[in-house]
């Protein structure tokens, strides 16, 4: 019997994805998924902005879900980006991004292989940064308007993060979640340089300044991680508005205990709001499978620099990072120990960076003064 492999009926006709309506046609990665987002309840309006897009399709950018399979050399890309600015920029600069990250994406087509992806969606989020810089410097009301994107890409068993702001992108795997992305926040880099602890995190007063988004400047750096999926993981991407308000260990026992990623991505929504909904909420629930997918690599990948160049991205599986070091491993480099001022005479002590000391002495000039 010939396969019947025209796409099925879709309720949302902005969702242009390929499904296939016979299920027993395999594919090397299938995804159920699931994107919502909602306005919270202390914001009058929703700046946060998702988009799901694949290779010859114009994508979504409105809630949806659906399943859907994956081929050899194609790829699906889920992203959210949380907008920032004054009056309605900050939605303005997310749906701008989702835009140009999007077309850049899908305009490149099919992949030859799955490092190719990697490049392509660096390239995505600096032109989308370099289109948000243009809007917010041609218009006065938009000026210093920027955003978040955390954009993740699949292709066979490869799946690519990248990384911009302090959105997020989690992985669920055997009961165990895992950050894979890490928050270019100062609060982060201030924890990395030993000036923080993470007990001191939820009083710190600088605790949502964020050190670069899409749009601020006219090119970012580019955060890239490379992870091996799994049969049966599950991935979020969202918005600080979920990530912030809704503790880690309750986001894990909701998307272990969900039936299906639509009820693992409203009962989050619901979450953050019960919560209090301080924030724009935005959740992305993708579970994956596929018979070509493996169960014994556990690997995650970080990948050096951002930029453009092919040596930006270190592809050697030898540098495969063990299950235990996951979570540290998504950070990136291990953090400088910082040192005293004096502490640059002992040979044996590391000396204090100097984005560690200029840290130092923020902190400094901000403490009050005991006068």
């Amino acid at each position: 019997m010939e396969t019947d492999s025209r796409p099925s009926p879709n309720p949302n006709p902005n969702l242009d994805l390929r499904v296939r309506g016979d299920r027993s046609v395999t594919a090397p990665l299938h995804l159920d998924f699931a994107a919502r987002t909602d306005v919270g309840r202390e914001r009058e309006h929703n700046e946060d902005s998702l988009f799901i897009a694949r290779p010859g399709h114009a994508g979504s950018t409105l809630p949806c879900e659906a399943p859907i399979d994956v081929a050899a050399l194609e790829w699906v890309a889920l992203g959210v980006c949380d907008g920032m600015g004054g009056a309605a920029a900050g939605e303005i600069a997310s749906r701008s991004a989702v835009a140009a990250i999007g077309a850049t994406l899908t305009g490149g087509g099919a992949i030859t292989e799955p490092s190719e992806l990697g490049h392509r969606l660096i390239e995505s989020l600096q032109i989308a940064a370099q289109r948000v810089h243009a809007d917010a410097t041609r218009w006065t009301e938009r000026a210093g308007m920027g955003t978040t994107a955390t954009v993740c890409a699949l292709a066979g068993d490869a799946l690519f993060v990248a990384q911009v702001g302090d959105s997020r992108a989690y992985l669920l795997r055997g009961g165990r979640l895992t950050q894979i992305t890490r928050d270019q926040t100062l609060a982060t880099l201030m924890m990395e340089q030993g000036q923080l602890t993470k007990e001191e995190l939820p009083t710190f007063a600088f605790n949502n300044v964020i050190l670069q988004a899409l749009g601020t400047t006219p090119r970012v750096d580019v955060d890239l991680v490379r992870v091996t999926v799994r049969r049966g993981d599950v991935l979020l991407i969202c918005s600080d508005g979920l990530s912030g308000p809704v503790d880690e260990e309750v986001i894990r026992a909701t998307l272990e205990g969900a039936a299906s990623p639509v009820e693992a991505a409203e009962a989050l929504i619901a979450l953050a709001n019960e919560a209090g909904g301080p924030d724009n909420v935005t959740a992305i629930v993708a579970r994956i499978e596929g018979d070509a997918l493996g169960v014994e690599d556990d690997a995650v990948v970080p990948l050096r620099g951002g930029g453009l160049e092919p040596q930006g991205l270190d592809l050697d599986p030898a540098r495969a990072i063990t299950p235990d070091l996951q979570a540290s491993a998504a950070v990136g480099d291990p953090a400088v120990p910082c040192s005293t001022p004096d502490d640059g005479d002992d040979p044996e002590r590391p000396r204090r960076s100097a984005l560690g000391r200029v840290i130092a002495f923020l902190r400094g000039a901000l403490r009050p003064s005991s006068d």
